[in-house]
């Protein structure tokens, strides 16, 4: 009697077993699913008519609004490719030239721009408007002359910034740069006479860039 009522009992226990790794199976094959559909649903820009670019604003400026200075430059011009698939990454900077660059008392100073290739990646689309958003991701500049300092990212000398960029199909020769991330002025050195300062949060110039080639965003 005892050997029937053990065997209903494994019997019943199986079965019960057997329920919950079904249950945990449906489960993850749930989750599973919902990831592959995020993955699908990323956004993913276009451009026509792409290929290569450049993107130029006169005069361009940076600013360190902790000591109220601003460095300007007669023309920063950015030049590279942009892709014509859809893609969220959607062109990269391959090279930056800033020219005619001062700040105060007529002090003269040259910028070179480091971490390129810089990517361009689209990060949303308001059809309704025709505007385009996104980011530039790399963003690395070194400031030569009486005094040095390289304007980066938050971690540092080495550590890429982020700017801002916006795009209205109703005005496809202009890309417009909206804002960035914080770029901190590091590694400062020679006769900067408090200018600029190690940690000095900088902004750069905005607004419009002329692009050439114009293009459409979506």
């Amino acid at each position: 009697m005892n050997r029937n009522i053990n065997t209903g009992d494994r019997t019943a226990r199986h079965r019960t077993t057997g329920r919950r790794a079904l249950r945990i199976s449906a489960a993850v094959a749930a989750a599973f699913t919902a990831v592959v559909a995020l993955a699908g649903s990323a956004f993913a820009g276009t451009v026509s008519p792409g290929g290569s670019f450049t993107a130029t604003k006169s005069p361009w400026t940076v600013t360190d609004p902790t000591t109220g200075v601003t460095l300007s430059c007669g023309s920063l011009t950015l030049a590279g490719t942009l892709a014509s698939s859809p893609s969220t990454l959607i062109g990269t900077i391959n090279s930056a030239s800033a020219t005619g660059c001062s700040g105060p008392a007529g002090i003269t100073f040259s910028l070179s721009f480091q971490g390129l290739p810089w990517r361009i990646d689209e990060l949303a689309y308001n059809a309704s408007t025709g505007v385009a958003t996104g980011t530039i991701t790399g963003v690395i500049a070194r400031l030569s002359g009486l005094c040095n300092a390289t304007l980066a990212g938050t971690g540092g000398p080495t550590s890429p910034g982020t700017l801002n960029w916006s795009h209205n199909n109703g005005a496809p020769q202009i890309l417009n740069v909206t804002g960035s991330g914080p770029l901190r002025a590091s590694s400062v050195s020679g006769t900067c006479l408090g200018l600029i300062n190690n940690g000095d949060t900088m902004t750069v110039g905005t607004g419009a860039f002329t692009l050439n080639p114009p293009q459409t965003i979506s």
